[in-house]
């Protein structure tokens, strides 16, 4: 079961500002301390211990280097300090270390900024409609931040490009001209 997050009352701002409950993807900076510091594009860098993964203990946790993405949710958030992160889940208990953990690392794949109202659109029935017509073209897995990042893998990088770019229109586009893109995405892949 994947955490759903409701935005019914946020200002849709080209600036990301976290909030507690935030699903996020962010790049790891790097560690000080017991923790790492990781950019999701807000005003301070997040905090996430390196402990605060499912399953992990200070002999098992997750080596994570400089520069790589991760997948998290705001623990905390204030506008004075830095939002601590977290990779537990409230419903999914796998480990990180099964590579079933719905939090964690994100290995592979691409990642790309878009606007921030793009990612509530997606996150929202209408774009589970824009994402399942793009998922009968092409099969692929997708992670939406609500910090304005899109992670997308299909496993070849045509097929991803060809995602993304249908992704980034899909915002300006009427319904029948997506389905047009989609029949054409089809018909190249």
């Amino acid at each position: 079961m994947q955490e759903k997050v409701d935005f019914p009352n946020r200002k849709a701002t080209r600036k990301y500002t976290s909030q507690a409950g935030d699903l996020v993807i962010g790049r790891i900076i790097n560690r000080a301390g017991d923790y790492y510091r990781v950019d999701i594009g807000d005003r301070f860098d997040g905090m996430l211990q390196y402990y605060d993964f499912e399953g992990a203990t200070k002999r098992n946790r997750p080596q994570i280097d400089n520069n790589s993405l991760i997948y998290a949710r705001v623990q905390e958030s204030n506008l004075h300090m830095n939002p601590v992160l977290t990779c537990k889940s409230n419903f999914n208990k796998k480990t990180w270390s099964s590579g079933e953990a719905q939090f964690g690392p994100i290995l592979g794949g691409y990642v790309m900024d878009v606007p921030i109202p793009l990612c509530q659109k997606l996150l929202k029935e209408e774009g589970i409609s824009i994402l399942q017509s793009l998922g009968n073209a092409i099969k692929f897995e997708i992670v939406i931040g609500y910090n304005g990042k899109i992670w997308i893998n299909s496993g070849n990088s045509k097929h991803t490009i060809l995602l993304a770019n249908a992704l980034m229109r899909a915002d300006t586009m009427s319904h029948q001209e997506f389905r047009d893109l989609v029949e054409r995405i089809r018909r190249i892949s």
